[in-house]
């Protein structure tokens, strides 16, 4: 077959791809359960891929963002041909992005274009199941994927000061090795004053969308920190959107919003371990002048890259604390604050 005919035989098939992802199916709200103590809540729903949808000290609102998705939309189909719902809240994909519909044989579409858009739908659709709850920690089953060969499971656990204990447990449940990395991403307010302590700013990437369009996001480098701050939007431009890739000294992230610190830790994983197209930390941010409602922050870690074979499991791990924060958005303020929470580890 000629490229122009495999050209156009690859666009009706995912016109007709397209077509079939316009069929939904409807329920009335997604169900959710909380873990809490006298220090903090953590709402979670074993649905949509196994998520958290809320974590917040106690009696206060919520650090995560959620899309009106969540309270009222569909339920959706978690199949190679679903369209994607942004309910947000925090979810685990798989790295490399690039390699996401490449070695499956369920859409010959995607298999074709090998599109780094969607995400796996049985990853971040099906239902988990829930095998363990003690009112403080629950363990949730994945389902087997034949998109990517493997199942996560995942592991919540509220400790007594309030913080958030996660795990992330992928197996290999192909009959074929597997190469992935295990992509935690909490979805925060594009209103947010997020802070990542670079590694060197001189190798930070960033990755434009659409420029004709879109500013780039708003930063800048104080005191050995990737600074991200929202800014007022050009009238004559769309919005700002892009995404930050960074190496860090310190395995952490911040985020000030709702008058709380939410600092999320994790292992500290040397470059060479991760995939090249993707980065240790990642933040995408999305500040939309004509939809305001899709407006986000993406707070991402990758694990490294692992090899599996059949039967083989793997693990990753995000710490999640939570600070009262009276002061103001006023960037010195916030730093200083952060030292005084994590002196040494600043």
């Amino acid at each position: 077959m000629g490229s122009k005919s495999r050209y156009w035989l690859v666009l009706a098939m995912l016109a007709c791809a397209t077509a079939r992802a316009q069929e939904l199916q409807t329920s009335a709200e997604i169900p959710r359960e909380i873990l809490s103590n006298d220090r903090a809540s953590v709402e979670f729903t074993k649905d949509i891929g196994g998520r958290i949808l809320s974590y917040h000290l106690a009696g206060r609102d919520n650090v995560l963002l959620l899309s009106e998705a969540v309270k009222h939309e569909v339920m959706p189909r978690h199949d190679v041909d679903a369209p994607f719902i942004q309910y947000n809240g925090a979810i685990v994909w798989l790295g490399p992005q690039s390699d996401w519909w490449k070695y499956q044989t369920l859409n010959l579409v995607r298999r074709l274009l090998a599109p780094e858009w969607p995400p796996d739908p049985y990853l971040i659709y099906a239902d988990n199941a829930l095998t363990h709850n003690s009112g403080t920690s629950v363990s949730l089953r994945g389902i087997d994927s034949p998109v990517s060969g493997v199942r996560v499971d995942k592991d919540i656990a509220l400790q007594p000061d309030g913080s958030l204990y996660l795990r992330a447990n992928m197996t290999n449940v192909s009959d074929s090795p597997v190469n992935w990395d295990l992509w935690f991403l909490a979805r925060v307010s594009p209103d947010a004053r997020v802070y990542v302590p670079s590694a060197d700013p001189d190798t930070m990437r960033i990755q434009d969308f659409q420029p004709e369009l879109y500013d780039r996001p708003a930063y800048s480098f104080v005191d050995g920190l990737l600074s991200l701050a929202p800014k007022d939007v050009a009238a004559d431009r769309a919005g700002r959107q892009g995404k930050f890739m960074l190496g860090v000294r310190q395995p952490w992230i911040a985020s000030f919003y709702a008058g709380q610190l939410l600092l999320i830790s994790f292992e500290k994983v040397p470059p060479a371990y991760i995939h090249p197209r993707q980065a240790p930390v990642e933040l995408y941010v999305n500040q939309d002048r004509n939809f305001p409602a899709i407006g986000v922050i993406e707070l991402e870690t990758h694990s490294a890259l692992r090899e599996l074979y059949p039967g083989e499991t793997f693990s990753a791990w995000q710490h999640w604390y939570l600070f009262d924060y009276s002061g103001s958005d006023d960037e010195a303020e916030q730093i200083a604050f952060l030292r005084s929470v994590l002196g040494d580890g600043f």
